[in-house]
C-alpha cells in the first residue's frame, strides 16, 4: 500500500517536471519568434546589423513632442498613459482627465525622466559632444540599447527642436529607424547616420551637445 502510494507521488512529480520543461520549451519558441517579428538580423560574425521595434504610433499636440515620445515608449512596454498626464506629472502636479489642460510648453528631458520615475521606471537622460566621437558614443549607445529591446528619444534640430522615438537601425542602409509624433501616423521614417550626425543636437535651444533619453520598462518585482 505504501510502495503503491509513493509510485503514485514519484509518478506525479515526473509528470510535474515534464510539464514544466514543455512550458519553458514553448516559451523559447515563443521569445524566438516575437525577436524575428521584430526585424532582426546578424552578420556572419553572429554581431547585430538591423532591428526594427514595433512600435505604436500617437499623433502629439502642439509642443508636446516629448511626453507624446514617452508615452509611445511606455505602450510599447505595455503600459498605456497619455501625453497629457505624463506633461502634467513632469511639472509635479496631478493630472484629472475632466479638469481643462492648457498646458502647450516645453518639456525637457529631466522633467520627463522624473515624470516616468513617478511611475515606476527608470529611465535616465545622457548627453555626448556633439563632434564626431560623440556621435559615434552616441550612436554605439542607441545601437546597444536597441538590441536589448529599448526604444530611445533624442532630439534634433532641424532646424527647430523636436524630439523623435528611435525605433531601430541598419547597418547595411546606414541608417536608424524613427517614430515621429508630430506626422502623420504611422509616423515612421529613417534618417540616414549622414544625416542624423548633423541634425542630432540641441542647437535650437543654444546647447552645444547630443542629448537621449534611455528607457526601460517597469522593474518585474516578485
Amino acid at each position: 500500500m505504501i510502495e503503491n502510494f509513493v509510485n503514485t507521488r514519484l509518478l506525479a512529480k515526473v509528470a510535474h517536471i515534464l510539464a514544466a520543461l514543455l512550458v519553458s520549451s514553448f516559451l523559447v519558441q515563443s521569445n524566438s519568434a516575437s525577436s524575428e517579428t521584430a526585424g532582426t538580423s546578424k552578420s556572419a560574425k553572429g554581431h547585430l546589423t538591423k532591428i526594427d521595434l514595433k512600435m505604436g504610433f500617437i499623433r502629439q499636440e502642439r509642443l508636446l513632442g516629448v511626453p507624446t515620445s514617452a508615452a509611445i515608449i511606455m505602450r510599447y512596454y505595455g503600459d498605456e498613459q497619455t501625453p497629457r498626464k505624463l506633461k502634467k506629472m513632469s511639472r509635479g502636479a496631478v493630472y484629472v482627465a475632466s479638469d481643462p489642460f492648457d498646458d502647450f510648453s516645453i518639456t525637457f528631458y529631466r522633467d520627463i525622466v522624473k515624470a516616468a520615475a513617478d511611475l515606476g521606471y527608470s529611465w535616465h537622460e545622457k548627453a555626448f559632444p556633439d563632434d564626431a566621437f560623440g556621435f559615434q558614443k552616441g550612436l554605439e549607445t542607441i545601437k546597444r540599447e536597441l538590441e536589448q529591446g529599448r526604444p530611445l528619444m533624442i532630439d534634433v534640430s532641424a532646424p527647430e527642436g523636436h524630439t523623435v522615438v528611435v525605433s531601430g537601425f541598419d547597418d547595411t542602409l546606414q541608417s536608424i529607424f524613427v517614430v515621429d509624433p508630430n506626422i502623420a501616423g504611422p509616423g515612421r521614417y529613417s534618417i540616414s547616420y549622414d544625416h542624423l550626425q548633423s541634425i542630432w543636437n540641441e542647437h535650437a535651444f543654444n546647447r552645444n551637445f547630443r542629448s537621449l533619453v534611455i528607457t526601460s520598462p517597469i522593474p518585474y518585482v516578485s
